[in-house]
């Protein structure tokens, strides 16, 4: 399982080959009309100075980028810490449109990555997808692994209702969850069991920001607080953003839909 460090070098690199290339296509329009002719037309000026600036501005990424590797202290342990052990643990994305995600303890060491299954040429497509406003609609296959393998995968069926389906590492359907899209006054994703009974949800409010996890009587089980780095884990997750988890109940005895309804929060809202 790579470590949030890794994840960072590597969006650094992506960034630099980006800037390259857009450099280059500047530098070769800037030779080839130095030696035709500057063009006295808008729209080329416009095109030389977009791929300019866009140049410059990945390079800029990529070097914010290298720092905040250099700064974050985590670990991935050979022995991974329970994901349903922790009363509170961190929430990082690592990569936004590839839908990469890590839990992190308060020790700084890594339990677990979400991560999206995306190889090849989908991997390329991904990014212009998510441009274009169109991956929260697209399907998508995500695992949820740590050092020892997969734990968890969760399948998003393409389509505005957004309905995502968990299942274990052996395949056996545990749950779902439906995505609120129509109520425009409240953010929120209601959970199902195996068998599609309501087991609660995720309730973000009008804003959307800090959610609450509850069960179906209502009961709160785990808040989910947006850019929440607690004072003495600043060392660790300096210049990240991510949300803070916090149990209210025993994990362990938490349903698995439940569990994993924070890393559905980033998914949906985050993203």
């Amino acid at each position: 399982m790579p470590d949030l460090q890794a994840h960072y070098l590597r969006t650094a690199r992506t960034f630099q080959k980006i800037g390259t290339a857009c450099m280059i296509a500047a530098l070769s329009l800037a030779g080839y009309w130095t030696l035709s002719g500057w063009p006295v037309e808008l729209e080329p000026l416009v095109l030389f100075i977009t791929l300019a600036l866009a140049g410059q501005g990945h390079f800029i990424a990529a070097a914010v980028k290298k720092r905040r590797a250099a700064q974050i202290l985590t670990t991935v342990p050979e022995v991974p810490p329970a994901l349903d052990q922790e009363r509170r643990i961190m929430l990082v994305p690592a990569v936004h449109w590839l839908q990469n995600m890590h839990y992190i303890t308060m020790d700084g060491e890594g339990a677990a990555i979400v991560r999206e299954q995306a190889d090849g040429f989908k991997k390329i497509t991904t990014a212009a997808l998510h441009l274009l406003g169109l991956r929260p609609y697209l399907q998508k296959r995500i695992l949820v692994e740590n050092q020892q393998g997969v734990m968890y995968r969760l399948e998003k069926k393409r389509g505005l209702r957004q309905y995502t389906y968990l299942y274990d590492q052996h395949g056996t359907k545990l749950g779902s969850y439906k995505m609120n899209v129509w109520n425009v006054t409240r953010r929120y994703t209601t959970f199902y069991n195996a068998e599609g009974e309501p087991i609660g949800e995720s309730d973000g409010g009008f804003s959307g920001t800090q959610f609450k996890v509850k069960n179906g009587a209502g009961v709160v089980l785990i808040d989910v607080r947006h850019d929440g780095i607690p004072a003495e884990a600043l060392h660790l997750f300096a210049g990240t953003r991510g949300d803070i988890l916090q149990f209210h109940e025993d994990p362990a005895e938490l349903h698995p839909v439940h569990l994993l309804a924070p890393a559905l929060i980033q998914l949906h809202y985050r993203s």
